[in-house]
């Protein structure tokens, strides 16, 4: 980490912070979710752009060759859009 110039020795630094704040707050909405189902559209938007985020991000630690982190992600995305399908509240009209 030293040896990355100061510029970039930063932006790791405030990526990996930003990033473990991100996994907080999804760990807590998921938790919601867990509870209280997914069932209206600002939920269900939120699930399938976290699902889609988790697997391009595996899709792009696996061209950078980094292929523990990319199997992770990739199975925690597969996990995601399962929980949500089968999370899915639907109401009765």
């Amino acid at each position: 980490m030293n040896t990355l110039p100061l510029v970039l020795r930063g932006a790791s630094k405030i990526g990996w912070y930003e990033g473990s704040g991100f996994f907080v707050i999804m760990s807590i909405l998921n938790y919601k979710w867990s509870q209280v189902g997914v069932y209206d559209i600002y939920d269900k938007s939120i699930a399938a752009i976290l699902t889609g985020l988790l697997a391009a991000a595996g899709a792009a630690y696996w061209k950078s060759n980094d292929k523990p982190t990319a199997l992770t992600l990739a199975t925690v995305a597969i996990l995601q859009g399962l929980g949500v399908r089968n999370g899915w509240y639907h109401r009765s009209f």
